[in-house]
């Protein structure tokens, strides 16, 4: 159990870390001023108003959608989930055209985060997430959804066709560190345009060459920035923006593991492998439990899938939660040996 002699968790005893699993992801946060309103258009004809007024609370639609965010944060922690994303963007869809946007009102505010992530988590539908960021501008305008929500959809859609973003919610990993998935227009405004946003300013935003680590969470007097660690500065093998912090996945050696850390450098969780030539045995997976429910072990398990297909690398999911990962995720099959046989 040497990896666990080896983690250092400042406010939880190393005895409670979590093995092999992690939880669902976190609400992301809500209020704020509002942003401009804009018209509505579907490639389909008219879509609907982003409002139904007046509108009643419905806690069937609400415990609804509660369960559809619980089941999407379910599968991206490596949980089986009987239903895909696509099934739940169709019934999101389908919930659209009879409501509208799912209001505050109408669902509450955890109830429109809920109807939010789905929206952000519809790739595959390009056309739909266009269609929910207007009807979502709407909602905000008027002080029925989150501006925080809206300020992240935004930020999703223009990746997706490549173009700029506004808030610099979006990440990925450059040869040297996270960076912007794309380039963040008017850099200088960024911060004034995240607060309007309810969002907290970007503290040592990445850059383009990857120099510099985002910093910070929802800044408080309790969250103070740190400078950046040895471990902060290696190459990253992912970055995974969850709303209320980002984490970087890195590999360290001479540990032989992967560990996931915070904006701060606050150490969330680790895998540990054997390495034998080009055959990695992962074998255990823990999560800090101050970072459990925020996707920590999936973003492991994809951050280390990842790394061993770009080195060529054959895969045998020892950790019972890879293992497990792996069943939701065929794209990784043809590097992955399954094996009962001990790893020397």
């Amino acid at each position: 159990m040497r990896a666990r002699r080896t983690i250092l968790l400042p406010l939880a005893a190393l005895a409670g870390l979590t093995a092999c699993t992690d939880g669902s992801g976190p609400a992301p946060p809500s209020g704020s001023p509002g942003l401009p309103s804009a018209s509505v258009t579907a490639s389909s004809g008219s879509a609907p108003a982003a409002t139904r007024s007046p509108a009643r609370f419905d806690k069937a639609l609400h415990d609804e959608l509660i369960g559809m965010f619980r089941r999407d944060q379910a599968e991206r922690s490596g949980e089986p989930v009987a239903e895909s994303d696509q099934t739940r963007t169709a019934r999101l869809k389908e919930i659209i055209a009879e409501h509208g946007w799912p209001t505050i009102d109408l669902v509450g505010e955890d109830g429109e985060d809920a109807a939010w992530t789905i929206a952000q988590h519809s790739d595959l539908d390009p056309a739909f997430q266009q269609q929910a960021v207007e009807l979502l501008r709407s909602a905000v305008a008027v002080g029925q959804a989150s501006p925080g929500n809206l300020a992240y959809l935004e930020d999703r859609v223009a990746v997706a066709k490549g173009e700029p973003q506004t808030y610099g919610t979006q990440v990925r990993c450059g040869p040297d560190g996270p960076v912007p998935a794309t380039p963040i227009h008017d850099e200088a405004g960024l911060d004034a345009r995240r607060a309007t946003a309810g969002l907290p300013p970007v503290r040592h935003l990445p850059r383009r060459d990857g120099r510099g680590l985002r910093r910070g969470r929802r800044l408080s007097a309790a969250v103070a920035p740190v400078a950046p660690s040895a471990v902060a500065r290696r190459p990253c093998t992912a970055a995974w923006d969850t709303r209320a912090m980002q984490f970087t996945v890195t590999d360290v050696p001479e540990r032989d593991r992967f560990e996931a850390r915070n904006e701060t450098g606050d150490l969330a969780g680790v895998v540990t492998y054997q390495l034998t030539g080009t055959i990695i045995a992962y074998t255990h997976t823990e999560v800090d439990p101050e970072f459990e429910g925020q996707g920590v072990g999936a973003t492991l398990a994809r951050a280390v899938m990842d790394d061993a297909r770009a080195k060529g690398r054959t895969v045998v999911p020892i950790c019972p939660f890879i293992a497990k990962w792996l069943t939701r995720h065929p794209e990784y099959e043809q590097i992955v040996v399954r094996t009962t046989r001990k790893v020397k």
